[in-house]
């Protein structure tokens, strides 16, 4: 009951926080089946939220052991916020034989219908760019519908944060769902094929979730595709008619900006060489 008061709650904080809210892709989200929401991180305190109020299911969170405490902190934050703590060897060394505990409760939550949210890169960290996906997801995706046989219908759901500043109020966020991946077509029962089945899952989660951000592979293009938007996105607007409130054509916009980055670095090194100069001021060498 909690969950849903503090849910309602968030919805209207949201919407006073935020300029703009845009979410795209909710038919991409299978109904009636456990699914696993996955997403970046850009911030720490909004990213969960945002993700809780755009879908329509009660999600459960996986939250690192740390901040989900012990005593009556973590029964609370257990039983009435939904988390499943999470123990890493970086901070929490000691504990980490706890994480068996960690996965048998995922099993159990997807295999009675539930849902999660995980944040497979592991950290929260304010950049345009996915960091290597942690094996976790996938790990606990391929366990749970083998328990129940392949019958599990299980669906991994990749949530794309787009924030025009994730630590501005009143700025703009694009939530961008992306395409589902159906975990039992992905897997077998071979025991022997575990690894490979994982590491699979994993590499299609992550492109999934790429497909739904603005994903600045190069740290050096970012200060460069900042650049361009800014001297170029107003003429570009005007002659593709494109409206300031459209986030999705704004988003599209900006994934083609860095596209054209990939191709001139590609195809013609030094006209990219000479952009860069002119943008932001580096010296031709």
């Amino acid at each position: 009951m909690l969950y849903f008061i503090l849910k309602i709650l968030s919805k209207l904080t949201l919407k006073s926080f935020f300029r703009r809210i845009r979410i795209v892709g909710k038919e991409n989200i299978p109904e009636n089946v456990p699914v696993i929401f996955i997403a970046n991180h850009p911030s720490a305190f909004m990213d969960p939220i945002i993700v809780a109020t755009t879908v329509k299911q009660p999600v459960y969170f996986i939250a690192a052991g740390e901040y989900v405490g012990k005593g009556i902190k973590g029964f609370m934050f257990r039983k009435w916020l939904h988390m499943i703590p999470v123990f890493r060897p970086s901070t929490r060394p000691e504990e980490v034989h706890k994480n068996k505990d960690m996965f048998n409760h995922c099993f159990d939550h997807l295999s009675s219908g539930r849902s999660l949210l995980i944040f497979p890169e592991g950290v929260s960290k304010t950049e345009r760019k996915i960091k290597p996906f942690k094996t976790g997801v996938a790990r606990i995706a391929r366990g749970a519908e083998l328990l129940n046989h392949k019958n599990l219908n299980l669906y991994i759901v990749p949530v794309g944060l787009n924030y025009s500043n994730p630590h501005q109020f009143r700025s703009d966020v694009f939530v961008n769902i992306g395409k589902a991946i159906c975990v039992k077509k992905l897997i077998t029962e071979n025991a022997e094929n575990e690894f490979a089945e994982v590491e699979q899952l994993t590499k299609l989660a992550e492109d999934r979730l790429h497909e739904t951000v603005l994903h600045v592979e190069k740290e050096e293009d970012d200060p460069l595709l900042t650049k361009l938007h800014q001297i170029y996105s107003r003429d570009l607007k005007e002659e593709l008619g494109i409206d300031f409130k459209e986030q999705e054509r704004e988003f599209n916009l900006q994934k083609s900006m860095l596209a054209a980055i990939d191709h001139f670095r590609t195809n013609s090194r030094t006209n990219l060489i000479l952009l860069c100069s002119r943008l932001i001021s580096i010296p031709v060498s």
